[in-house]
C-alpha cells in the first residue's frame, strides 16, 4: 500500500522534528533542572545534560552548568567554632566548574551570548578568590585587562582594585575607583570596594553611609551573587548597627594564616564575642589575608 504525503506536509513534519530536536528537547531538560533546584545533585545532572546537548551554546550551557556546581560554598572562614555554613561543594565539583569556565574563555561569543561570557569571566575570578589562588586571580585579571570587551576590562580592573585593597595598597585601589566612579559601568562591585576601603581605613561612618545607600537601592543589587568571592558583604549595614561600637578606636589585630606551612590568601577573618556561646555565627569579617596569608584589621 502506497502512502502519499504532500510536499508541504512533509516539510512541516521535518520542520517540527527539527524544532523538537534543536529547541524542544534542550528546553525541556533545562525546565526539569530548574524544577529540581531543591535537590541540587539531581538538578546538576540535568544542567550537565543541557550543557552537553548538541544544539546548546557552549557559553550559555557551560555557564549554567558551572553555576550549578558552585553551590554558594563558603570560603575559608575563621570563627571561634570553626564553622562557615553554606552548602557543600566538593573539590571535584570546583575543578569541574573551573575547567568549564576555562573552556568558555576560549570561545568567541555571539552577541546573544555575551552576558553569559561576561558572567563566566566574573565567576572565574570569584572562584580564584574562593579557593585562595592568588596566581590564578592575577593571571585572569591580566587576561581581562587585555580584552576588547569594555565590560570585561571593567571587571578585571575592579577585581584588581580588590587585590590592591587586600594587599593594603588602598591608594592604588582608590585610583581604580576614581577611574570608574562616574562611569556608566559602575555597579555593586565598585560600591563595595569603595565602602570596604573606607571601613579598613577606619572611616566607619562613611562606610556605613555607603552601605546603607546602595543596600536601600533595589537597582544596585539587580544581580545578586558572590562579590569578590564572598557573600560577606550583604549584611554589612546590619552588622554596623549591631557591633560597630565594639570596634571603634585604634585597636588593630595582625596575623598570618597558613596551612601546612603555606600561606592562605583571601581568608576572611572573623571575631566573635567571648560570651561563652559556641553556636554564634560570628559577624561580618573584619580582616582578609593577602597573597602571603597576612592580614591587618
Amino acid at each position: 500500500m502506497k502512502i502519499k504525503i504532500k510536499i508541504k506536509t512533509l516539510i512541516f513534519i521535518l520542520l517540527l522534528i527539527s524544532l523538537t530536536f534543536a529547541w524542544g528537547i534542550p528546553t525541556a531538560i533545562l525546565s526539569i533542572a530548574n524544577l529540581l533546584e531543591s535537590n541540587p545533585d539531581k538538578a546538576t545532572l540535568f544542567y550537565e545534560r543541557y550543557a552537553s546537548y548538541p544544539t546548546t551554546s557552549n557559553v550559555k550551557g557551560g555557564y549554567i552548568y558551572a553555576d550549578s556546581l558552585l553551590r554558594s560554598f563558603p570560603k575559608y572562614s575563621i570563627f571561634l567554632t570553626g564553622w562557615g555554613g553554606g552548602d557543600n561543594t566538593s573539590p571535584e565539583d570546583v575543578e569541574k566548574a573551573k575547567n568549564v569556565l576555562l573552556g568558555i574563555m576560549k570561545e568567541a561569543p555571539k552577541n546573544s551570548e555575551k552576558t553569559y561570557y561576561i558572567d563566566s569571566y566574573k565567576m572565574l575570578l570569584d572562584l580564584a578568590i574562593d579557593v585562595g589562588d592568588a596566581e590564578m586571580l592575577k593571571e585572569w585579571i591580566s587576561f581581562g585587562q587585555n580584552s576588547s570587551e569594555e565590560e570585561i576590562v571593567y571587571i578585571a580592573d575592579i577585581y584588581n582594585g580588590f587585590f590592591l585593597h587586600v594587599s593594603r595598597d588602598r591608594e592604588g585601589a582608590k585610583r581604580v575607583i576614581a577611574k570608574y566612579e562616574n562611569s556608566e559601568l559602575a555597579d555593586v562591585n565598585l560600591g563595595i570596594l569603595r565602602a570596604e576601603i573606607e571601613l579598613f581605613d577606619g572611616n566607619y561612618e562613611k562606610a556605613k553611609q555607603l552601605y546603607n545607600e546602595f543596600n536601600n537601592d533595589s537597582n544596585y543589587w539587580n544581580r545578586k551573587g558572590s562579590v569578590f568571592g564572598s557573600m560577606g558583604y550583604y549584611d554589612r549595614s546590619f552588622w554596623f548597627d549591631r557591633v560597630m561600637d565594639d570596634f571603634r578606636g585604634d585597636n588593630v589585630i595582625t596575623g598570618t594564616v597558613t596551612f601546612e606551612g603555606k600561606p592562605m590568601p583571601f581568608v576572611e577573618i572573623y571575631v566573635q564575642k567571648a560570651d561563652g556561646s559556641m553556636h554564634s555565627r560570628g559577624e561580618s569579617y573584619i580582616g582578609i589575608t593577602d597573597e602571603n596569608g597576612e592580614f591587618e584589621t
